[in-house]
């Protein structure tokens, strides 16, 4: 599948063990999933991590690196 574009699906802070908080910002892959059936179909694939001033983000089960 092709990525088409990438789409910002969610925006929320996290603070670090000293007090700091980041923005982070959530975007996800939109897929083609063209089909006859559906010839303007769409997947979400991947998402990706990065606080709002750029640093990219880990995602460790219900924790953020960054």
């Amino acid at each position: 599948m092709t990525i088409l574009r990438h789409e910002e699906t969610d925006r929320f802070w996290v603070r670090d063990d000293n007090g700091n908080e980041y923005e982070v910002v959530q975007r996800t892959a939109i897929l083609d999933d063209r089909t006859s059936g559906d010839p303007h179909g769409t997947a979400r694939g991947l998402r990706k991590h990065r606080t709002t001033d750029g640093r990219h983000v880990n995602v460790r089960g219900d924790k953020y690196e960054i």
